[in-house]
This record gives structure tokens, C-alpha cells and sequence, in this order.
């Protein structure tokens, strides 16, 4: 057991940038991304050698992107999570949010801090991962479990196979085979290729010394991400504590005791804070029927079935209960997190974009109505009428944009070239010159007369304010977007 780890996380991702340019050259768009990331002051290089990707990402429909980000090396003991917590936001300046992918997956590499893994935790590990892989197995995500880049590892390697096949004399002969070895032969016996969960291939005497966990599922975000690595670093530092090989007391654990063992070992790591609170959370799935898998070696790695028991029993029930206390508890953190914390900023905006809006058009629709009735200058009240009119369907819009993508949006974001953002935001400041012109000619009519009228030369005065307000909320944020998303004046 080391007294901190290294470790590094690979993230595929295939996002769509904010702005397309015809030819889409992806090279300049990892570049965007590199040049955000330096912005926050973190290093970045984009590898620009060739613009095409050939990995398991494939090559997406246009204009999404595929791209693997590589992050530099990180340790338990420092501060890991700035480094993950800079990486999204830059990402999100340069593209949107990003697809939902099966073909998406995270890798994550650990190594001993300062040293490199010994030959006797190296055993550890081999043994803890075939023992317990059938449990590891079932805390992925669905679409990690049958990925052909992340296979089992029994799977993976036929002689593996064949020892885990052959029952309790099977498994002493692994036993027998794994702690007789040196790093070469460890890395035959526990794989044929690298595309295997648990990738040993660089902890030869000349490679990088790190394990490699190929199982994470394709990340949206920061909070995902720091699961996985949580998982990944906690479970084999658990492995390197169990002593498995020599040890077999400790072998018998089910699938909830094996993941509050890995929260322990996280606790140690001051890590514990980055994982959920069950593995029903972490792998982001209701399936049942996980928790009945054994625990004995020969029958251990034969369980796949996940399937609920073929009547409604009492443990049915039970699995249903855990499931929904598991959902009650999540939602509880995240509300925790994004409302009383106030650290999400797009629940406040899009509370402050639908007041804005809201207002103008409740106030649009009043000013209308009044002016229906009363038309002591008809042209003007029917000019005043038609830009109530274009009024309340450009806020209309733009609220309910607001609304459904929960940020803090205004009609321009729904286009897609810079082009028509320019023409939206123009529109904007048209409807805003228009009301300047109203509220001031019928604040100069009726002016100190207490009467409806005059009552409603104020109400147009504060949808003059309210309009000015939201031009000028989009002038500002089109000239940010356009210095922090690219252009000419990005930096290459």
C-alpha cells in the first residue's frame, strides 16, 4: 500500500462545437479547446498531426467531433480536483455539451506515488481482479460491460480462461501461476491485447509503471468524472491491502460489501467525498439481481445473469427499496448541491432570464390591451400595438429557450452560425430603440396627468428599461462569446 497515488484520466468525448466553420477542420477545433484550457492557466497542447481520429470513436455524423483528452498527472495528496473542475468549463466554451455515446469510454491509469508498482502488490492486484471480477463487472455501466475495448480480463486471455473454467483446482493453479511470475509473464497470463478492463501492459521495466482501468463510462461532466477516478484509484488500493493471494478470509464479500470496502479504502485516500453513495448510483442503472451474484471462486466468474427472480418475492421488493432510497438520495445531493449551495450558476440565470422575460411580456400584454381601448393618437398607439406584438413573441421565445436547456438564453442562442447570432442580437436592440421611442413620446404627451394614461406612459418607461437591460445582457455576453470561442482573435 502506497502513501498517495498517481494517477491521469483519458476522456473520449464527441461533442459539437458552438461554431461551425465550412470546411470543418477538426485539428483547429482541438486547438480552440488547448488555447480555453490555457486561458485557465492550465498547460494544454492540441495534437495537431493529423485531423483524423482512429480510435474507437470512429468517425461521427458532421459536425460532431471526436477527440481524447489526456490529462497530466495528478496525486491523491494534491489538488486533484481543480485540474477536472477547469477542464469542463474550458470545454464548454469551445463545444457543446457532449453526446450521449455508447462508443464513449474513460480510461484511468494509477501508479505508486514516486515508485513504481512492486512485484508483490502487482499480485495482489492480479488476483483481486480476477476474484472479484465478476462483481467489478456488474458495477459498469451497461454499455462499458460487453465493450470490445474494455473485455473482461478472463475473457481476454485463454489461459486465464481456462484456469477460471476449471473449477477449485483451477482456480490454485492461477493462484499457483500468479505469484510465481515475474512482469512479463504476469502481463501474458492476465491479457492478450490491451483492450482489456484491467490493462497491465505498462508496468514493464521500460514502460509508464501505471494499471490501467478501461471500464469508465463516456463523461458529461465533472461530477462523473471524479467518481471514476475515485473508483478506479480506491478499488486498487484496496486490492494492495487485501493480500488476496494469501489470504483467502477475506475473499467473501457480495457486491454491496465489496463497494463500502472501496469506500473505505477512498476514505483512507481522502477520496470517500468523490463517490456516490452506492455503486446503483455510480454505474447509473436500475438494473436488478447484481447483488445475488456468489462470492465463491468457481462459480464467481460464471454469473452474468442480472435478471429479477421470476416471481414478485420479498427480496424483489427488498432490491426495489434499495433502489428507490438510492434515487431519493441522489436527488437529495443534487439538490443539496445546485439549489441551497448555490454552486450551479445556470439554475440562477435561467431564474433571472425568466423574470426578465416574464415581465416583458406581462407588461407588453397590458400596454397593448390599454392601448386598444384608449387611441387618443391612433398611429402611434398602432405602432405601439405592433411592437407589443413583436415584443411579446421575442420574450415568449427566448423564455422558453431559457427554460429547456436551464441557462440563462436569449433568442440569438437558438441559431447556430455568428452570422445570425449577430441578426438576433440586432433585432433585439431594434425592439429596444423602438421602446426607448414610445415610452419617451407618450411620456412627453402625458406628463404628470394622473390619469390611465398617465399611468401607462410609466408602464412604458419600465419595459423601455427592461428591454435596454436584456440588449445590453446580450451585447455584452455576444462579445465574450466571441473573444472566448474563436474567430480572429483567438489565440493560436
Amino acid at each position: 500500500m502506497a502513501d498517495y497515488y498517481n494517477f491521469g484520466i483519458e476522456i473520449e468525448l464527441i461533442s459539437k462545437p458552438h461554431t461551425v466553420r465550412c470546411p470543418l477542420v477538426r485539428v483547429e477545433y482541438y486547438e480552440r479547446l488547448a488555447a480555453s484550457l490555457r486561458k485557465r492557466n492550465l498547460l494544454a497542447q492540441a495534437d495537431t498531426s493529423t485531423d483524423n481520429y482512429h480510435g474507437s470513436l470512429g468517425d461521427p455524423d458532421h459536425p460532431q467531433i471526436p477527440l481524447e483528452a489526456v490529462s497530466p498527472i495528478l496525486s491523491t495528496r494534491g489538488k486533484r480536483e481543480g485540474e477536472i473542475d477547469t477542464f469542463w468549463p474550458a470545454h464548454k466554451k469551445v463545444f457543446h455539451v457532449p453526446e450521449q455515446s455508447i462508443d464513449c469510454g474513460s480510461h484511468v491509469h494509477v501508479s505508486p506515488s514516486g515508485i513504481k508498482w512492486s512485484l508483490a502488490q502487482l499480485k495482489n492486484i492480479a488476483v483481486g481482479t480476477v476474484y472479484f471480477e465478476a462483481l467489478i463487472h456488474a458495477m459498469l455501466p451497461a454499455t462499458r460491460r460487453h465493450n470490445s475495448y474494455c473485455r473482461k480480463n478472463s475473457t481476454s486471455s485463454s489461459r486465464l480462461g481456462s484456469y477460471i473454467s476449471g473449477g477449485q483446482q483451477g482456480w490454485r493453479n492461477f493462484m499457483a501461476a500468479a505469484t510465481g511470475t515475474n512482469r512479463e509473464t504476469l502481463i501474458a497470463l492476465m491479457q492478450s491485447d490491451r483492450k482489456v478492463l484491467w490493462n497491465f501492459t505498462h508496468i514493464v521495466d521500460d514502460g509508464i509503471g501505471t494499471i490501467e482501468f478501461r471500464g469508465g463510462r463516456g463523461l458529461r461532466g465533472e461530477r462523473r468524472s471524479k467518481w471514476w477516478i475515485a473508483f478506479a484509484v480506491s478499488y486498487l488500493n484496496l486490492l494492495c491491502t487485501l493480500k488476496l493471494h494469501s489470504n483467502q478470509g477475506e475473499l467473501n464479500l457480495s457486491a454491496d460489501e465489496l463497494y463500502k470496502q472501496i469506500k473505505q479504502s477512498a476514505r483512507g485516500l481522502d477520496m470517500s467525498s468523490s463517490l456516490p453513495a452506492s455503486y446503483q448510483i455510480l454505474h447509473d442503472s436500475r438494473e436488478t439481481g447484481v447483488n445475488s451474484l456468489p462470492t465463491c471462486p468457481s462459480a464467481v466468474h460464471h454469473s452474468d445473469h442480472t435478471g429479477p427472480p421470476p416471481a414478485y418475492s420479498s427480496v424483489y421488493r427488498d432490491r426495489i427499496s434499495r433502489r428507490l432510497r438510492a434515487d431519493a438520495n441522489e436527488m437529495s445531493q443534487v439538490f443539496r448541491r445546485d439549489v441551497v449551495a448555490g454552486v450551479d450558476p445556470s439554475i440562477r440565470m435561467m431564474i433571472i432570464s425568466l423574470t426578465l422575460r416574464s415581465l416583458q411580456m406581462l407588461l407588453g400584454v397590458v400596454v397593448g390591451i390599454i392601448y386598444s381601448i384608449h387611441r387618443p393618437l391612433p398611429a402611434a398607439c398602432t405602432f405601439a400595438q405592433v411592437l407589443v406584438g413583436f415584443s411579446v413573441i421575442t420574450a415568449s421565445t427566448c423564455a422558453l429557450s431559457s427554460g429547456r436547456r436551464r441557462r440563462f438564453r436569449s433568442l440569438w442562442d437558438l441559431l447556430k452560425s455568428r452570422k445570425w447570432k449577430l441578426v438576433a442580437l440586432g433585432w433585439e436592440l431594434v425592439l429596444a430603440l423602438f421602446w426607448i421611442a414610445v415610452g419617451g413620446r407618450f411620456a412627453i404627451l402625458y406628463e404628470n396627468q394622473n390619469n390611465l394614461m398617465g399611468h401607462t406612459a410609466y408602464l412604458d418607461l419600465v419595459n423601455t428599461c427592461l428591454w435596454v437591460l436584456t440588449a445590453g445582457i446580450g451585447t455584452l455576453r455576444w462579445l465574450v462569446g466571441r473573444k472566448a470561442e474563436g474567430g480572429n482573435t483567438f489565440a493560436v
